[in-house]
């Protein structure tokens, strides 16, 4: 039975969540899943200004990020995506391999928002075994900091005022929200389990059509340790089967 998954990354700024990501999107759509990419970068309120005119840490937190919008276009597309599917014979169960993926920094912010989203994007169309699979990656100030002044080739001066605003707002932003932000995730995925289990407890006959959610935890401290990280993401999508 085919399946429905939504994975979210998140970690710190230039941890490697884009590039994770991508690389598992390219790998799942070279597998005929349909794949939809998401990242909350797209989803900031405020407007770009300069480093250089950043005086505190607002950017790096969650108040300027729109999640409603994000968890409407997650439902949205997802709803687009199996609304395209043809149900099989008994039209009970959509025959579905659809894999959404949600990437950004501050996603454990709106955890409980976004995983309550996993449970309502079938618009009420039966999908077999919805999963939640949470990515949370660890890295080092010092690679962070390097990969994201090496994202692109910058003017000294741009560079200079990058440079200067990763250390004095980008990590003591990621200690004081983004941290918390991933015990959320933690606390949520947790809760998603415990009420699997009540539900299973209640009624076997549900269990299928409850959510699974797991929590995956890797490091991105090498930049091989992304292709570890995407076996381990793939095993946690599978949990036993090989329709993936």
């Amino acid at each position: 039975m085919f399946k429905l998954h939504t994975i979210f990354i998140t970690g710190a700024s230039g941890c490697g969540k884009s590039t994770l990501a991508l690389k598992l999107g390219k790998y799942l759509e070279q597998r005929n899943v349909s794949v939809a990419l998401f990242n909350q970068d797209d989803y900031f309120t405020m407007p770009f200004i300069p480093y250089k005119d950043r005086h505190d840490i607002s950017y790096e937190t969650s108040s300027g990020i729109d999640f409603h919008k994000l968890k409407s276009d997650i439902e949205s597309k997802a709803s687009d995506i199996i609304a395209r599917q043809t149900p099989n014979p008994d039209k009970s169960i959509l025959l579905v391999d659809i894999v959404i993926i949600v990437e950004g920094h501050m996603l454990g912010a709106a955890a409980e928002m976004l995983c309550e989203s996993c449970t309502k994007i079938v618009d009420g169309k039966i999908v077999n075994s919805l999963s939640t699979v949470c990515v949370l990656m660890q890295c080092s100030k010092e690679k962070c900091k390097q990969r994201r002044l090496g994202r692109r080739s910058r003017p000294k001066e741009e560079w200079e005022e990058l440079n200067q605003y990763i250390d004095e707002y980008v990590w003591i932003g990621f200690e004081q929200y983004g941290v918390p932000a991933l015990d959320s995730f933690r606390a949520c995925v947790n809760n998603i389990q415990a009420q699997k289990i009540e539900i299973e407890k209640q009624d076997q006959k549900q269990q299928q059509y409850h959510s699974n959610a797991s929590i995956v935890e890797v490091s991105s401290e090498e930049d091989d340790n992304l292709e570890q990280s995407l076996d381990v993401i793939l095993k946690a999508l599978n949990k036993g089967d090989d329709n993936i």
